[in-house]
């Protein structure tokens, strides 16, 4: 059972880093317009 949990903490950690990623690189991108 403790395997099952850390992947999915893994996998939720992915998750959150490649969402952080792409709201970066997308405000990077487009300094003026950060929020719609």
């Amino acid at each position: 059972m403790g395997y099952v949990l850390l992947g999915i903490g893994c996998l939720s950690l992915l998750v959150v880093s490649a969402t952080v990623l792409e709201a970066h690189r997308q405000a990077t991108r487009n300094p003026g317009r950060t929020r719609r």
